[in-house]
């Protein structure tokens, strides 16, 4: 069985899913795409950036768990528009970025994630809200 919860961005379940039967072998991965409606739902924006989570659990037949998995994600509608740009949730949005290359001194290609977090937050302190990690064609 696989057991999904739908977390909405306060920590709260907006939703609990199970698939029963699913027969997963050991050392082989499946794909499973269970389907559901969401209602009320925060879009994710520049303005505010609501995630949601995904806990994905397998569980063997008696119903212990065996694994688990946690993605997070944002809903939200981003349309590139030839008149109007880029519209996110419908909105137009200008778009301020910087060219950088993905590398860091002193590590190379391999940039830590926290590099890559401090260089984010420094964009969005002059006003920035796009990156471009590459200058490779």
């Amino acid at each position: 069985n696989i057991k999904f919860d739908i977390i909405n961005p306060d920590g709260s379940v907006l939703k609990s899913l199970t698939m029963n039967g699913v027969v997963i072998k050991a050392m082989s991965s499946m794909t499973v795409a269970p389907t559901y409606t969401a209602s009320k739902i925060q879009l994710w924006s520049l303005e505010n950036p609501a995630l949601y989570s995904v806990n994905a659990t397998i569980m063997d037949s008696k119903n212990n768990e065996m694994d688990r998995v946690r993605e997070r994600y944002g809903y939200r509608k981003a349309v590139f528009d030839p008149n109007k740009g880029l519209l996110l949730n419908e909105k137009p949005v200008k778009m301020k970025g910087f060219c950088n290359h993905q590398d860091f001194g002193g590590t190379g290609v391999a940039t830590p994630e926290r590099i890559n977090r401090y260089r984010v937050q420094h964009l969005k302190n002059m006003g920035a809200n796009a990156w471009r990690m590459s200058h490779n064609p």
